[in-house]
């Protein structure tokens, strides 16, 4: 298991993406395997796997292909927030929220520790909505204390 850091704001476009890279950067002097991931992504693309195409977060690809951080795609991204999520997410009984709080958290953890056994450090950008993350349950604190162990 690595090391890693979770970078989080208060608000939208204070820079997290540019910390990130400017990080990212700088550990690779230090550490010869950087992972990274965006736990949930709010604008996406499409980017063609091995299994087929997938959504990711549009960020995503600059930390693979420009840095070479390890990771798959989908483990970078593992929750992408479509258009049409918050809706969905409210319109589902008790059962049907818990199910994808449930399901998110998991996924996102389960994508970290693939990143995370293959690198020496791990650097996670936050979402830029503290409310995204409260819809599914994954806040950061969730998701770092899930982590942490």
């Amino acid at each position: 298991m690595s090391n890693g850091v979770f970078l989080a704001a208060t608000r939208q476009h204070v820079g997290k993406t540019s910390s990130s890279l400017g990080l990212v950067t700088a550990l690779q002097t230090v550490f010869s395997r950087i992972g990274f991931q965006k736990p949930m992504g709010q604008q996406h693309i499409t980017v063609e796997t091995m299994s087929g195409p997938i959504l990711i977060d549009k960020d995503c690809p600059l930390f693979k292909e420009l840095l070479g951080c390890t990771g798959s795609y989908e483990d970078m991204s593992p929750l992408v927030v479509p258009s049409g999520y918050t809706r969905k997410f409210i319109d589902l009984d008790t059962d049907g929220q818990n199910k994808l709080r449930t399901t998110a958290l998991n996924d996102i953890t389960s994508a970290y520790n693939r990143i995370a056994e293959q690198s020496d450090f791990v650097v996670c950008e936050g979402t830029v909505s503290f409310y995204f993350f409260s819809l599914s349950n994954t806040n950061s604190f969730s998701f770092l204390y899930s982590n942490a162990k």
